[in-house]
């Protein structure tokens, strides 16, 4: 599965401190994503941009994802 694969790499990217690679990967794919998906799509960004300190991406996505559940923990987190 697409989707699997594609969380799977950015997990392995962010293990490896490649954050912004991670990111990337994932951003690249935003577009050919069901809705469903998008939504951890958009956890997984998250969760790079917080580990390699990179507060505007997190806020970026931290944002979209409160459009869609505003209270999702790390939404709460980012946002404040």
């Amino acid at each position: 599965d697409t989707f699997k694969n594609l969380i799977r790499t950015s997990a392995a990217l962010r293990a490896q401190g490649n954050f912004q690679q991670s990111i990337e990967s994932v951003e690249a794919k935003l577009g050919e994503l069901h809705a469903d998906c998008r939504e951890n799509a958009y956890l997984e960004i998250i969760y790079a941009a917080n580990e390699g300190k990179l507060p505007e991406i997190a806020q970026k996505y931290a944002k979209l994802l409160a459009a869609i559940d505003p209270n999702i923990p790390i939404v709460k987190k980012v946002l404040g």
